[in-house]
């Protein structure tokens, strides 16, 4: 099974396909994408378009008058990031980052898997830089029966190039104050614990001077003072990669400009 996305992609998933038409109960009902193309194998040609159901989800399962609830229509959405995430971790030969692949994900569930190609190959060369010029050009859609640049799919793309180029994890100390503070705290126990150790051995000349208990506190404290912070930074890392925690500063590597109109 394909590695999941991380928060950030399925933030910028939902903004950019949207929720489509609603019920007034909260439900998602299928509406007609008079935009797609007419090579999807599920057009339907009598009422001119696709029939598409909340972020952009299709398929044989959605037809004129389709409702579904949120949890069904995020079931076949995950069903196609896998899809697409199946075909990324089989054609890339690097290792990508979480907001990489999430990028790529993103990509493919607006273009179809195959659309990744010739994007895959230039990042497994390591030009980056290319592949995302190339991912840029993608921004033509179909409206009124011709291609036509789409402010919607130009925003997307420079969206999808931000978050392909955000700041890696490894940098996410010199970002985050509290990750500072607890490679303090852990430089500071391994410090005192090395005074500790030197103490622990030669227990028997300060025997007289404390007592085992106080000792045996401070080792303990030590402990704390050493693994709470790989304990810390653990969730922190973990919040970061969800996109749940953002610190102040993180910012994509290269700030992108978005071109007039594109919003």
């Amino acid at each position: 099974m394909a590695r999941k996305v991380n928060q950030r992609t399925l933030d910028l998933l939902w903004e950019s396909e949207g929720t489509g038409t609603m019920t007034s109960d909260g439900r998602y009902l299928a509406y007609l994408d008079r935009n797609a193309t007419r090579s999807n194998p599920y057009y339907d040609s009598q009422s001119g378009g696709l029939w598409t159901i909340g972020p952009g989800v299709t398929g044989p399962m959605v037809k004129r008058g389709t409702v579904m609830t949120k949890s069904q229509v995020e079931y076949y959405m995950n069903l196609e990031l896998q899809k697409v995430g199946a075909y990324i971790e089989a054609h890339a030969t690097v290792t990508l980052t979480d907001n990489q692949y999430g990028a790529l994900c993103d990509f493919g569930y607006n273009l179809g898997a195959g659309s990744l190609a010739k994007i895959i190959d230039l990042i497994n060369q390591g030009l980056n830089d290319d592949a995302m010029q190339l991912l840029l050009k993608y921004n033509r859609g179909t409206q009124n029966g011709r291609k036509v640049v789409l402010k919607g799919l130009v925003t997307r793309r420079y969206r999808e190039k931000e978050l392909f180029e955000w700041e890696d994890r490894k940098q996410l100390t010199k970002l985050s104050p509290i990750m500072q503070h607890m490679d303090k705290l852990q430089n500071g126990s391994l410090v005192t614990g090395a005074g500790g150790t030197f103490l622990w051995s030669n227990w028997s000349q300060f025997r007289d001077m404390i007592s085992d208990h106080v000792g045996i506190t401070i080792l303990v404290a030590l402990g704390i003072g050493y693994f709470g912070p790989i304990v810390v930074k653990a969730i922190i890392h973990k919040l970061f990669d969800d996109g749940s925690y953002v610190p102040e500063g993180t910012k994509p590597i290269d700030k992108i400009v978005m071109p007039r109109g594109a919003k």
